[in-house]
């Protein structure tokens, strides 16, 4: 192994990176979407109603995800290693550092959304309360949950 190739790992080694993360994160969109979808398509609707509505609003979150990725996805390795040095300065145990780690990936992975959908105007105002807030909350705790059951010690 050559001296350059050898020093990327041990930098790719540092901030995390590795293969779980690459799972992490197809795993925090898809869990994302698969909230999102159910949280959009039981808002005051009836179960039936509700449950044929499911498969479209997925498909919609997940072509939105597919859609901006060239944006979600350095939003999320930028998240992930501001949160995993932000665990390594303050010494947490790794579990910890982790969840810190996948919780700044997935409220990052919302930026894109939130640059998309701006504050400006009422149809904006819509978006946001719609859109904007709720994935605040699911992405990052999916993320975690999501991290949480990959970097688990076996």
């Amino acid at each position: 192994m050559s001296d350059g190739s050898r020093q990327m790992s041990s930098l790719a080694r540092s901030f995390g990176l590795d293969g779980k993360l690459v799972a992490l994160c197809l795993c925090t969109v898809l869990a994302a979407a698969v909230v999102y979808s159910a949280w959009m398509s039981g808002a005051d609707r009836p179960f039936a109603e509700a449950l044929s509505r499911f498969p479209a609003g997925l498909a919609a979150m997940l072509g939105f995800a597919v859609l901006f990725s060239p944006l979600i996805v350095p939003c999320m390795l930028i998240g992930w290693v501001v949160g995993w040095i932000a665990g390594g300065v303050v010494r947490l145990p790794l579990p910890a550092r982790t969840a810190i780690a996948a919780g700044v990936l997935g409220a990052a992975a919302v930026l894109p959304v939130m640059f998309f959908f701006g504050r400006s105007g009422y149809a904006a105002e819509n978006e946001w309360r719609i859109l904007v807030r709720p994935l605040l909350w699911i992405a990052p705790t999916s993320a975690i949950l999501v991290a949480l059951s990959i970097y688990r010690k076996r």
